[in-house]
């Protein structure tokens, strides 16, 4: 463990649960998260200086099983949705020298929010769509644009 970087074998979440809200213009609060990730460059804020090498980490096998996500789109006249999480599984995070866990965190956020989330709001959405949600059609297809 006092090794840096900190090499972890594996690393798996399983069950997590997300929510994904659709307010009445449309935005969404991934859409959200994503914009301040971007913001930052995809560059967490700066390690404060020490004597000593900062933490750096490296994950071999991150994996996401088994979550589930919650869409309300009642706020945009829509309705509110559960939907399973496709898998997520992402190898050798900080490769090779490993990164600050800041860093590593952006990254897989910004996994998880640019890539899994989305694909099943999208398929959440149409679904919606699917089921007779004629009112808010005009709404959702600007929001698959």
């Amino acid at each position: 463990v006092g090794k840096n970087p900190l090499v972890i074998t594996e690393l798996q979440i399983e069950a997590p649960v997300a929510s994904y809200e659709l307010d009445k213009t449309g935005r969404n609060n991934f859409d959200v998260i994503r914009k301040h990730i971007a913001s930052q460059g995809g560059n967490p804020p700066a390690e404060p200086e020490r004597d000593e090498d900062p933490l750096r980490i490296r994950i071999r096998h991150f994996r996401l099983a088994a979550g589930s996500m919650h869409l309300d789109a009642r706020a945009a006249a829509g309705g509110k949705l559960e939907v399973e999480l496709p898998s997520l599984e992402l190898r050798d995070l900080g490769a090779p020298d490993g990164v600050p866990p800041a860093a590593l965190g952006v990254r897989i956020l910004g996994q998880i929010v640019g890539d899994i989330v989305q694909r099943s709001a999208r398929g959440a959405v149409g679904k919606l769509v699917d089921e007779g949600a004629g009112a808010v059609k005009g709404l959702f297809d600007r929001l698959r644009r």
